[in-house]
């Protein structure tokens, strides 16, 4: 019992420090939005450079995620998890050192690239760990998940507590100091190069295993792409949607959205606890009908009981979805630090795609934007389990 205890405590304590990994960059980034008109100010962004500031960010963790894969499985993820977050913390200072528009927007270009080597390591790191506890990985994804939403919201609160007397500099620098820390607990919680590495077995070495490794990884990633694409277009829809609709669309909105991250952080460890085979390749489509049909549900989201209760239900099939696509990338892909990173790179781009799409069908739809995005996204369902539909064997 006392060694039962003991190996519980420790596999415990190893994955909250992991989870911990993620808060500083996660803080900073989000806490920085609230600043947007001061840091615009000062450094004389324009539409266009601003948009390179906002939109580069993601394109640079885009592509960071295969090398950060890649990395993880040469170089082990003590050396690359370094890497990354000392790399974040100084993209952070160069913002807070920036005097005009293009080296802030370099030290974004360098924070997003540094946050998307880390995704990677961090995914591979909780499969190694659970396998070295004997436990389920899906409960560290889900704790993942959680900690990221909950971390992301952690921002505008900090920003909310200190900006009558702390400016954007102030607050990166906090936030690139807890970086630093993140880095030097990383080190020490992290698996060593020697375990870190993927085994002989596994998909990433050898053209076979890697056609493999890469047609599960694509079934995933597209599948996570597709739910982070909704996601990322619900966001600015929302508050978009209210402003035709509602007389505080500011307010509704806060309700609406912040709800919405408090569910998803909820839902991911209740999901985690499901029998294994509510987490099959086959689920994947019932789960994005849920998110398919909850988008057409914001169309009532004027009405705050029934908005509440659609970004419920759209953010409860968000967590389907991500513990579906992390256990097949685990299970199907080989849960090298490759697929990982590979399929970190699928999934970054619905992030980045969301938000154009969603002000282009707002400027073509109007008020029945999430009636053409939920009917979309149904269509997209109903082609895609055509396509995809085979289970990655």
């Amino acid at each position: 019992m006392i060694d039962t205890s003991t190996a519980r405590l420790r596999y415990s304590g190893r994955l909250a420090f992991l989870l911990t990994t993620i808060v500083g960059t996660n803080i900073g980034y989000t806490a920085l939005l609230p600043y947007l008109p001061r840091l615009s100010e000062r450094l004389g962004l324009t539409a266009t450079t601003l948009t390179m500031f906002l939109v580069g960010f993601a394109l640079a963790k885009v592509a960071g995620q295969p090398l950060g894969g890649f990395l993880a499985d040469i170089w082990g993820l003590r050396t690359t998890a370094l890497l990354g977050l000392t790399t974040a913390a100084a993209g952070m200072v160069l913002i807070i050192v920036a005097e005009s528009a293009y080296p802030a927007i370099a030290g974004r270009l360098i924070w997003g690239a540094a946050d998307g080597v880390l995704t990677p390591v961090l995914y591979r790191a909780l499969t190694v760990i659970s396998a070295e506890h004997g436990r389920d990985p899906a409960s560290g994804y889900a704790k993942l998940g959680s900690v990221a939403v909950l971390s992301f919201a952690g921002g505008p609160f900090l920003v909310g507590l200190v900006h009558p007397f702390a400016g954007y500099q102030a607050v990166l620098a906090g936030t690139a100091a807890l970086t630093v820390v993140n880095a030097v607990a990383a080190w020490f919680v992290l698996p060593d190069r020697a375990r870190s590495r993927p085994a002989e077995d596994e998909p990433a070495s050898g053209p076979v295993r890697w056609a493999t490794m890469l047609r599960a990884v694509a079934f995933f990633g597209i599948i996570d792409l597709f739910a982070n694409l909704l996601w990322a277009a619900m966001e600015p829809l929302v508050p978009l949607y209210l402003e035709l609709t509602h007389p505080d669309p500011t307010g509704r909105s806060a309700w609406v959205l912040g709800f919405g991250m408090v569910v998803f952080a909820a839902a991911n460890p209740l999901i985690a606890k499901l029998p294994g085979r509510w987490r099959m390749p086959r689920m994947a489509g019932p789960g994005l009908a849920v998110l398919g049909v909850s988008t057409m549900a914001l169309s009532m989201v004027n009405d705050l009981m029934w908005g509440l209760i659609a970004v419920g239900f759209f953010m409860v099939g968000q967590a389907y979805i991500y513990l579906i696509a992390r256990t097949g990338i685990q299970q199907h892909g080989g849960g090298s630090g490759r697929a990982w990173g590979i399929f970190g790179m699928f999934s970054d781009t619905g992030l980045v795609l969301g938000p154009l799409v969603a002000v282009w069908l707002f400027e073509e739809f109007d008020s029945q934007v999430f009636l053409a995005l939920g009917l979309g996204s149904l269509a997209t369902v109903a082609l895609s389990v055509a396509v995809l539909g085979r289970r990655p064997r």
